[in-house]
């Protein structure tokens, strides 16, 4: 029984880190484009700062799966 407590805490956890930064990760390249625009026009800085932002939530999120995946394989074979 603490075992399925421990792996359900888990999910739960993913699931709330995944759904803190969701605006940054799901994030189109149009809607970005869109975002980045300004009353003046166009903003090229604001349009590359809102694609790394992008880039690194998707990295931190797949680093969570990553590390996800580690704490089933330790769960389940080192427990």
């Amino acid at each position: 029984m603490p075992n399925n407590v421990v792996i359900i805490r888990l999910i739960l956890n993913f699931i709330a880190s995944l759904l803190i930064p969701y605006g940054r990760i799901f994030r189109s390249k149009k809607l970005i484009k869109r975002e980045s625009h300004t009353e003046g026009g166009h903003n090229p800085e604001e349009e590359r700062y809102r694609l790394k932002e992008t880039h690194i939530a998707q990295i931190r999120a797949g680093l969570m799966v990553v590390g996800l995946v580690v704490l089933f394989i330790g769960n389940a074979f080192f427990q």
